[in-house]
Formats: C-alpha cells, structure tokens, sequence
C-alpha cells in the first residue's frame, strides 16, 4: 500500500473522519516542506549529497525488503543538510521531526558520515510510527502528540518514553550491517578504499594510534582519514555504541539460553542461530511489535524481565544484561 507521509495510524478515539483529518495533515507535511526560515539555514546539496541521499533510500528500503516490510522512498526535499555554524542542537547531529515529516542532518565532512547518518534517520521513518490525542483531548486534533516509533513508545499524554535505547540499537545495527555489505562491494570508491588502508593498518598494528588499543573500536569505524604524514586526522564511528553493546549481549544470552524457548510447546520464535533472534528484535523494530521482543526475552529470562530495558539508563541496562542468566 503506497504511503503518503511517515504516520501509520493514530491512537485515541478520534473516529473515522478525524483519522483522515490527521493522516491529510502529515501527508501535505510531507511533501509541501516549505517551512519559514528553512532556507536561512539549509545547506544547498552537492551533486555527490543528493547521490548519497538516493543511495541511502536504496539501502535502507533493501533492509525492508529483507525483512519483508514495505518499501517507502523519502524524498530528497525531506532530508534538510544544516550548515554547520548554524546547528543548534548540541546532543545530536540528526534528528526525525515526526511533527514536520523531514529529515534535519549536521552537515557532514564525509559521504560515508553522511550515508550512516541519513540511513538511520530515514529508518526512523520507515519504521511503524503512530500518533496519539491524548485521552480528553479526542475533540482537538491539535493535540496530537508522538506515541511510537519502532520499539520506542511514549505514555498515553506525551510523556515519558520506553525503549528508546533498545530501539536505536536495533536501527543503527540494522543500517551498520547494510553498510557494510555496500563498502565491500564498492572497495574502488577513494573514501571506502581509504577507511578500510587504515582500519587495516589499526588491526595489523602497523599504524599506531590509540585507537589500535581495542579492536571493537577499531571494527566500529565507518569513516577514516589521514593527512600527508599519513596520520589520522578524521574518524567517525557508527553512532550509539553502548546501546548495541547491551543489545550484542541481549541477543547473545539469548542463543545461549534457547533452551528455554525449545521447552515452550508455544514456541513460535523458531530461533536456531544467532541471527535468528536477531531478526526477531529487527522485524518487530520494523512493524512496532514491542509485545513481540517483550515476549521473547521475558520467555527466556523471567516475566518482568524487560521492564528493566525501558527507561534511558544505557549504562545500568549495560550492567543489567552482562548478567542475565547467571543464577
């Protein structure tokens, strides 16, 4: 079914015509795009930019098609490269404006940094999203709030959020392993040619540098550069490292402890590898099934064992995971 903007459903009691309402909104958001003041701040694109916006669509809707889920291209007008003396935003480099169906990135020193960066922008509105007007408010549809986006859902009013770590990790793991496959096969590009000298070299030991001390840093690399010395000047990583650490385990305790599932008769999972139950976390990242991976970890490890996933505290749920299934 063809989509018009990023928003699947809605959640509140709005009826019919008040859905419809909502899904006309976001639909003329989506491609009208003409925001005031946008132009003050954006970046005009490059010739090698827009082909890199397009190569992110291509990849990223090859994800869904692994994964059986419904190709939707972002147009190039979505996707807003900010100057960068005119970014205001001091946490992230790229955001998914859900209200405003675009894109807003960073402008970036690299194609590969901006390939990762759009990539997992875009999954984050190729995933299931949904709205929600609070309960009280389904008379006023001005009210309308984000309610999920993934794996990642947000209470009922527009609160506090669940999963958010879980579901980035799953997203930039899913664009991580994309990329990769892509560099591999386009080892003759003079950026991907040069990351892989260097990450090489890091391995090998015949480059020093710190980053030479720890090879999952090295391995986590997307973009590498050196200057005429032939030291490393520019390096940028896949983004939200400790949030797929604590999925890396996650996924890991749970192929250990399939047997546990294996003893279920309702067993519907039907994990016999690793990556098996990584596709579980993928596809219900996808179709925002939280219930799903809630099911399977809590059939695995205990019920209530996901409540301690939810909230924002990646170094506590980094903790949490390095022992499950120790007792």
């Amino acid at each position: 079914m063809e989509k018009f903007s990023s928003i699947d459903g809605i959640i509140g009691d709005v009826g019919p015509e008040g859905e419809e309402e909502v899904k006309e909104c976001f639909a003329y958001r989506f491609k009208k795009q003409n925001y005031k003041g946008l132009s003050e701040v954006e970046k005009r694109k490059t010739s090698e930019e827009s082909a890199t916006v397009q190569l992110a669509n291509q990849l990223t809707n090859e994800i869904l098609r692994r994964h059986d889920y419904g190709i939707f291209d972002i147009p190039e007008q979505n996707i807003h490269i900010i100057k960068e003396e005119c970014w205001q935003d001091e946490e992230n480099e790229a955001t998914y404006f859900w209200d405003l169906q675009a894109i807003g990135i960073k402008e970036r020193k690299s194609a590969l940094s901006l390939l990762e960066i759009t990539m997992h922008e875009m999954m984050h509105m190729k995933v299931r999203n949904f709205v929600q007007v609070p309960i009280g408010l389904e008379k006023s549809l001005t009210n309308v709030k984000a309610f999920s986006n993934g794996l990642n859902v947000i209470n009922r009013g527009g609160g506090k959020e669940y999963f958010e770590n879980l579901n980035e990790a799953v997203i930039e793991e899913m664009v991580k392993k994309e990329i990769l496959e892509y560099m591999d096969s386009e080892i003759s590009d003079q950026e991907i040619a040069g990351t892989k000298r260097i990450k090489d070299g890091l391995l090998s030991g015949s480059l020093k540098h710190d980053l030479a001390k720890n090879r999952e840093d090295i391995e986590d690399i997307l973009y590498a550069s050196c200057d005429e010395s032939g030291r490393i000047k520019a390096v940028d990583f896949f983004c939200y490292h400790k949030s797929r650490k604590m999925l890396d385990i996650l996924i890991n305790k749970i192929f250990q402890n399939k047997e546990n599932l294996e003893a279920n008769d309702k067993n519907e999972f039907n994990i016999k590898a690793r990556e098996d139950v990584f596709n579980v976390f993928a596809e219900a990242t996808l179709k925002g099934e939280i219930r799903k991976v809630i099911k399977l970890v809590d059939r695995v490890f205990g019920l209530g064992t996901m409540k301690n996933l939810a909230g924002n505290d990646i170094d506590g749920q980094l903790e949490f995971v390095k022992k499950l299934g120790e007792n």
